[in-house]
């Protein structure tokens, strides 16, 4: 699953993340909202694994912005999320873009391994539409490619979407990466996306983003569909998992 986080205004809207984490960090407050939004994935995620006992590990994705990342208090935040909520750190995944790993290179690689040491997993957001270079990769100990949802809106009738798409895909299993495909919308999407090799995706397809109490039914229909789910914290997926694989969003 992938947290998001929605700003429920007194008006009766929901504000996006685009619109107010820029705020939040220009007002300084990003600190603690990031670390609110750990400790509320972290013990979500915890209460399901102990809830659905037969769907275990469920596996946590929560998004880190760049000031978050590179602010020296976040190895701790991680750390007490996880201890509180009691969650396996491998079922936590943290995830950034190309763009904030880029930013300060040596600050990244320090990051990361704090991180590492900790146990949780490490993924690269709407990987394909910065400038990382293999040799970026090679260096950073990632766990998971998210290819962007720019390359998978066309895929099936726009020849370098797909090239694109095999690439990552490719550059993944060479580095032992798993790979998930970002905003999948129709059933050919997934078929193309499987005949590519890729195991794991998210999107409207399987679900929209859902409110703890819904996602908790979607986790019960899963139960009594006797549904495997997949383990994340794998090196490699595995060829055995057949079928489309479900990541969906859920609201804090």
């Amino acid at each position: 699953m992938e947290a998001l986080v929605r700003w429920n205004h007194p008006r009766g809207i929901a504000i996006g993340p685009t619109e107010f984490i820029p705020i939040a960090e220009d007002a300084n407050l990003m600190r603690d909202l990031g670390h609110w939004i750990l400790e509320q994935s972290c013990t979500q995620c915890e209460r399901w694994n102990r809830e659905f006992d037969q769907l275990r590990p469920l596996s946590i994705a929560v998004n880190l912005s760049g000031r978050q990342f590179l602010d020296n208090g976040l190895t701790n935040a991680v750390a007490s999320a996880i201890a509180q909520s009691g969650l396996d750190p491998h079922n936590l995944l943290l995830e950034i873009t190309e763009g904030t790993m880029l930013k300060d290179t040596q600050t990244t690689a320090a990051r990361f391994q704090q991180l590492r040491d900790i146990g949780v997993r490490l993924a690269l957001d709407d990987f394909g539409t910065g400038y990382s270079s293999l040799s970026s990769l090679h260096k950073f100990p990632i766990d998971v490619l998210k290819i962007d949802r720019s390359f998978i809106d066309n895929i099936n009738n726009d020849e370098g979407g797909v090239a694109m798409a095999r690439a990552i895909i490719s550059m993944g299993e060479t580095l032992r990466l798993a790979t998930i495909a970002e905003g999948i919308e129709k059933p050919e999407q997934v078929a193309m996306l499987r005949s590519l090799g890729c195991e794991m995706g998210q999107g409207y397809l399987f679900a929209r983003p859902l409110p703890a109490k819904e996602m908790t039914e979607f986790l019960q229909d899963a139960a009594a569909s006797k549904i495997i789910l997949p383990d994340i914290r794998r090196d490699v997926p595995s060829p055995a998992v057949s079928g489309p694989i479900k990541q969906p969003a859920f609201h804090i």
